[in-house]
């Protein structure tokens, strides 16, 4: 491939071309042009870098992105005097995937919203619920990090106006590691599409498929290292009847939640489908400041 090197300017200021090697050949090229259009690319993966510059409490967190998005574009340009800015601009995703197979990579595959939309659920450890799935990116990290800390296991239910307040502080504190259960039932997996659900089941091997609630029971108790509680089982069965409840009309969603793509009428034998997902770095907005031309 082409590694690129600095731009080419003339007296004035003006970049009139790219210098730049092919693989390892050592020989510089010069290309010239009427204009040179730079796509920067993101910079999530710069963890010692960017990242740790411009937003250092978002430094431990894995990305969505690949090893690849780090922020070269960005760095070569400033050498050459243009000026970066909204560097510390970072998205944190709320539901990144655990991989099983390799769960500290700090590289993670995105779980979508549509899993969510389409009745996807987002539990605690201790089988409760914590926030409305369906609220906005950064409410649900909020959440996530004021209540699916595995450390400091929650036995309530969690409030927006806690989680926002959590939202708030995620640039200002340093997250705990956060990790949460993305649960989805038969119901939920036919809206989100057979098809496009055994992706992330079969071939990623995101998910773990649990016979109804008492599978559900043992796979959380197994993910605890310890023996299924009574508290535990009691937890699940009412986390599952009030969902029910609130889908069905017959009471209101005791965590706010509005809208249920699924009315969780099967979960005692049916089948339930259980991923675990943690908080990533998915957008970094940052990049090089332009005039009103798009001129750097």
């Amino acid at each position: 491939g082409a590694g690129a090197g600095a731009g080419t300017k003339t007296g004035a200021g003006r970049v009139t071309g790219l210098s730049y090697m092919v693989g390892d050949d050592p020989t510089l090229h010069t290309l010239h042009g009427d204009a040179l259009i730079l796509a920067t690319g993101g910079y999530s993966a710069d963890t010692h870098g960017f990242i740790s510059t411009h937003a250092p409490t978002l430094a431990a967190l894995p990305t969505t992105n690949g090893y690849f998005a780090t922020g070269d574009g960005v760095r070569v340009a400033t050498r050459i005097g243009a000026r970066p800015r909204d560097m510390d601009k970072v998205q944190v995703h709320p539901t990144a995937f655990i991989d099983p197979r390799d769960p500290l990579s700090r590289v993670k595959f995105l779980a979508p919203e549509a899993l969510r939309g389409c009745g996807g659920v987002l539990l605690v450890r201790t089988g409760l619920r914590f926030i409305d799935e369906l609220a906005p990116r950064d409410t649900v990290v909020g959440a996530m990090y004021q209540y699916a800390v595995p450390s400091f296991p929650f036995y309530g239910y969690g409030s927006a106006d806690e989680a926002r307040v959590a939202a708030e502080e995620i640039h200002t504190a340093t997250p705990r590691v956060a990790e949460a259960l993305l649960v989805l039932d038969a119901e939920a997996v036919g809206k989100f599409g057979a098809a496009a659900f055994g992706f992330y089941h079969r071939v990623k091997g995101f998910f773990t498929e649990v016979q109804g609630r008492d599978g559900l029971i043992s796979y959380l108790a197994q993910l605890s290292g310890e023996e299924p509680s009574m508290m535990l089982m009691n937890n699940v069965h009412r986390t599952f009847d009030e969902l029910h409840a609130a889908a069905t009309g017959a009471a209101p969603d005791v965590i706010g939640r509005r809208f249920f793509a699924s009315k969780f009428a099967n979960t005692t034998i049916g089948p339930l489908y259980v991923a675990r997902v943690t908080g990533a770095i998915h957008y970094t907005m940052g990049g090089l400041a332009i005039d009103q031309h798009a001129r750097v």
